[in-house]
């Protein structure tokens, strides 16, 4: 469970070539919550090609959420994530 004044982490192994992209964003799960972008915190290499990506929003104040991870990119250009992790602190 989340609580009051909670913090979502999202981390994930992401290959991400040019032209594409991932967009994260977290929600309660009552019928009126609306989904809310959660912001890119930080990233690092894993590969050449493959980084590790951290999103963090702050201030949740919800009982229990849920994610949504949006891809967009092109046929040449399709976005790959792995090793999917949330942490609520």
């Amino acid at each position: 469970p989340a609580g009051a004044s909670s913090r979502v982490r999202v981390i994930m192994d992401a290959t991400l070539p040019s032209g594409s992209a991932v967009a994260v964003k977290v929600s309660g799960i009552d019928g009126g919550d609306v989904y809310q972008n959660v912001p890119f915190l930080s990233s690092s290499p894993i590969t050449s090609d493959k980084q590790e990506v951290i999103y963090e929003l702050t201030g949740v104040n919800e009982a229990v959420v849920k994610i949504k991870l949006e891809l967009s990119g092109t046929a040449s250009a399709r976005p790959l994530l792995e090793n999917l992790r949330v942490i609520v602190l």
